[in-house]
């Protein structure tokens, strides 16, 4: 009997692909809809999504109102669970609070996961301004100041496995979608201490990020700042001594938490 190839992807299991398909349309279309709706975003039959909808809603991850069925706040309950595992979140909580507070900016701590950025928490400072980044929200690693201060951490083949996986696609016409130039930024970012955005992420937003670090320099996440690009400009040594201060109480709260 030939071994199995551990090296090849199991076969997905497509009921469960459907499903969270299905999940996926109702936030893009603003987090509620009805089966036609989700069926014409999906690509999944009425009957089908109808049927998923049913089997969601028996398990309260979604609700129906009328023709309508909206996401639950099972998601909440989850979502809160699995942020408070993450390791120091409540340091990082209190430090992000206290970074948007200082600085009257919106303050990100942004984490890693398959490759991926993910901002784990986000705070709003009394200049801050709405952006489209929520907490959960995903980006490609290129497209953040957070996820290029992770990577600028990573080995050249760390950096390669996430590029062959995802590639480097563009959030706007400034994000930086080549590997060479990405790598020249990645250096840039090493030597200077900080990434930084602009316009790269959201039109008209530019973002500071700096790494957060455990011992033996495993990275956990990246703190950030942002604002309007009008408003930010080139960073001042003031603005910058204050979140590699506020990156280092992190990573001894963290340390010794």
């Amino acid at each position: 009997m030939t071994p199995p190839d551990d090296t090849k992807p199991s076969p997905l299991i497509q009921a469960t692909a459907n499903s969270l398909t299905i999940i996926g349309a109702l936030v893009e279309i603003g987090g509620s809809g009805g089966v036609t709706e989700i069926s014409q975003a999906t690509d999944i039959s009425t009957s089908s999504v109808h049927k998923h909808l049913r089997t969601l809603q028996e398990y309260d991850f979604v609700e129906k109102d009328g023709q309508t069925y909206s996401l639950g706040l099972q998601f909440l309950d989850i979502g809160g669970f699995v942020r408070s595992k993450y390791p120091g979140s409540r340091e990082i909580k209190l430090h992000m609070q206290e970074l948007a507070q200082r600085t009257d900016k919106n303050a990100f701590f942004t984490v890693e996961e398959n490759g991926r950025a993910v901002v784990l928490y986000r705070e709003v400072g009394r200049n801050g301004v709405p952006m489209r980044s929520r907490v959960g929200t995903r980006f490609y690693m290129n497209q953040a100041a957070g996820g290029l201060a992770i990577l600028a951490e990573y080995s050249t083949d760390r950096i390669d496995e996430i590029i062959d996986r995802h590639g480097l696609p563009p959030a706007t016409p400034e994000t930086i979608t080549d590997r060479d130039q990405l790598l020249t930024e990645l250096e840039r970012t090493r030597e200077r201490g900080y990434a930084m955005t602009v316009g790269e992420t959201t039109e008209g937003v530019q973002s500071i990020a700096v790494p957060v670090t455990q011992p033996e320099n495993k990275i956990i996440g990246a703190c950030a700042v942002s604002g309007p690009i009008h408003r930010m400009g080139d960073p001042d040594e003031d603005l910058l001594q204050l979140l590699r201060s506020m990156t280092n109480e992190l990573e001894l709260s963290i340390t010794y938490s």
